[in-house]
């Protein structure tokens, strides 16, 4: 075992397997914050896309977030072992925190607000939510013509 190796607590073929992995952990919130959530990981992935994406969160909102095409994996917050991951972001509390440095104010959508926790910049405000088209065409006639 490499001195690297004994620092980092991780043998070279551990590293290989864990070096695309990303943990995107979500430990409380609400459904808001879900859906909010779903804009960002279409530019995780267009940043890395060989990323294997887990967005970890209580189990109440799996049905809200499993669909989404760039996440790989939605698993439950109070199971998941962040050691099985090299790159992890807690985006728990990471919005309450920005919000109360500036209130009262708002200066940032919450997507964006976790992005930048992240390390990027949101191209994209994409929540990837698939509507029947009935329902689509519901809320636009709602809508006043402009």
């Amino acid at each position: 075992m490499s001195r690297l190796d004994r620092q980092n607590g991780l043998s070279i073929s551990e590293f290989v397997e864990k070096r695309n992995k990303i943990l995107i952990l979500m430990k409380d919130g609400g459904l808001g914050d879900v859906f909010s959530y779903r804009m960002i990981f279409e530019d995780i992935k267009k940043l890395i896309p060989n990323a294997y994406v887990v967005f970890a969160c209580p189990e109440k909102y799996f049905s809200a977030i499993e669909d989404h095409p760039f996440i790989d994996e939605v698993t439950n917050c109070e199971t998941i072992d962040k050691k099985e991951f090299i790159i992890h972001y807690d985006i728990t509390s990471v919005c309450f925190e920005h919000e109360m440095k500036i209130a009262p104010f708002s200066d940032l959508n919450r997507s964006d607000i976790v992005s930048e926790h992240c390390g990027f910049v949101l191209t994209n405000h994409n929540m990837h939510i698939n509507l029947e088209e009935i329902y689509v065409k519901e809320a636009k006639d709602k809508l006043p013509n402009k």
